[in-house]
């Protein structure tokens, strides 16, 4: 995919259980709990990025998922000025994220180990009722999130 100029492109994960989603607490952030995502490298599909941070960042393989399906809409938000001037150093010019989204079925009996991530970004993980990460993420997250609970809820519950 084409990068745009000012959205960084990238996928989120939706992985759920039994009713209930997986929310994930950052390691460089205590306290901030979301959804997994990533961003696209030039030439990755969607897909690719996908299982590619699936891995990286929980640790969980295909084999390990029993149903995937793509949201069939992207979600955006811009930084609040604080993110935007903590990027400052690192030359990005993005001002926020445009994302695919994935809602992922964990098989039954699989444990998440974030100990297997091969670039892990957090360091817990619980599982909640999916209105639950409305709330629970930071602010300028939450009209996606909402979106994305909506759809959830409408289409996979």
């Amino acid at each position: 995919m084409k990068q745009n100029v000012f959205f960084r492109a990238g996928v989120g994960m939706i992985l759920y259980r039994a009713g209930k989603v997986a929310f994930f607490e950052r390691t460089n952030e205590p306290d901030h709990w979301q959804f997994p995502q990533g961003g696209m490298y030039p030439g990755e599909s969607p897909t690719e990025t996908m299982w590619r941070e699936l891995q990286e960042e929980t640790g969980l393989i295909s084999d390990q998922i029993d149903h995937v399906h793509q949201v069939p809409f992207l979600t955006s938000y811009v930084y609040p000025r604080e993110v935007l001037d903590s990027f400052s150093h690192t030359g990005s010019h993005y001002i926020g994220q445009s994302q695919f989204w994935f809602i992922l079925h964990v098989e039954d009996d699989v444990t998440i180990d974030m100990s297997l991530a091969s670039d892990p970004e957090f360091k817990d993980r619980k599982w909640i009722e999916p209105a639950e990460a409305i709330g629970a993420v930071v602010e300028w997250k939450q009209k996606p999130y909402e979106q994305l609970v909506q759809y959830f809820n409408d289409h996979i519950l």
